[in-house]
């Protein structure tokens, strides 16, 4: 009798000698029943350990439903949260793909009228974008720039880097400051879902961002939403003596 164990360690020397590489759709399950002469249950328990531990991964969504070998869990220090940090993308991932999805002008929206302060009349460009790494998404951007600080903003490129988008067009005057950053815990909607390539229920880690100038005034803001799976944070403090 076959034990779930024997399947498992095929997978992990499989990825070991990257015959299964980042981002690699494992076979059907049909074929692991054949090779091993197990059963589904057998082949699924050692699927699902593997889901468990990090190194698989289900996505779902059209085109790309399966189980795939994952990224590894990228560890980044909570004290460097910005929007969009792509620098450090880039360094994890090698390059970044950008997919613009919308922009749009707006006003009197809920999220720029709490975190920007700004009044119903003013108007917002939203901009709706992924990033993707190794074409794996990584993260998807909603982006919030009040036209009273970047006039210019609808000209932008949104398929850059937004540290280099947002000083170019900051109102002459201002000066990009300090980040203030909160992190929620969620469960992935539909649309992450759909975006993130992410299964019902999977954990979701939304960074609420407003970037603020040097005088403390908020500039703009956006919610940045990751895969759970994929990222964890870390913060290092000094003991005060």
């Amino acid at each position: 009798m076959v034990m779930y164990t024997e399947i498992k360690n095929y997978i992990l020397e499989c990825i070991k000698k990257e015959e299964y590489y980042i981002g690699y759709k494992l076979p059907p399950e049909r074929e692991f029943t054949e090779r091993f002469s197990a059963s589904r249950m057998t082949v699924r328990r050692a699927v699902d350990e593997l889901i468990q531990e990090g190194v698989l991964i289900k996505k779902k969504g059209k085109g790309i439903t399966g189980t795939y070998v994952s990224i590894p869990k990228k560890v980044r220090s909570i004290n460097r949260i910005s929007i969009s940090t792509d620098k450090e993308l880039i360094h994890e991932y090698g390059q970044i793909r950008v997919e613009v999805l919308e922009k749009k002008l707006i006003k009197n929206h809920s999220i720029t009228n709490k975190l920007l302060g700004l009044l119903p009349h003013e108007e917002v460009y939203q901009v709706k974008r992924v990033q993707y790494g190794w074409d794996i998404p990584i993260v998807y951007e909603n982006i919030f720039f009040p036209l009273k600080y970047f006039p210019q903003i609808q000209e932008a490129d949104f398929r850059q880097s937004l540290t280099t988008i947002a000083p170019l067009y900051l109102r002459e005057g201002f000066k990009q400051g300090k980040n203030e950053v909160e992190i929620e815990c969620l469960i992935a909607t539909p649309r992450l879902m759909e975006l993130l390539s992410v299964t019902r229920d999977s954990p979701i880690l939304q960074m609420n961002i407003i970037v603020r100038d040097t005088q403390g005034v908020p500039l703009y803001c956006g919610k940045d939403s990751y895969d759970g799976n994929s990222f964890k944070y870390s913060s290092h403090n000094e003991v005060e003596e």
